[in-house]
């Protein structure tokens, strides 16, 4: 999935319940890796506002400002 986050910088939480592979980065002015994991994540991570979010994941996930 891909989405566009116009909001504030700030931190995100960031949530995944899948078994596989978890990446998700941000794509603005540079291209930045916010999460890369296996399995099950819950975290939070520093956010630009203003960038593309692509997420790769095997099950739900979520992310909130």
């Amino acid at each position: 999935d891909v989405v566009y986050y116009e909001g504030d910088t700030g931190a995100a939480q960031i949530s995944h319940d899948g078994e596989s592979n978890f990446q998700v980065t941000s794509y603005g002015d540079r291209r930045e890796g916010m999460v890369n994991e296996i399995g099950p994540y819950d975290g939070s991570v520093p956010l630009r506002g203003g960038v593309f979010v692509e997420i790769v994941a095997d099950g739900n996930w979520s992310i909130s400002t």
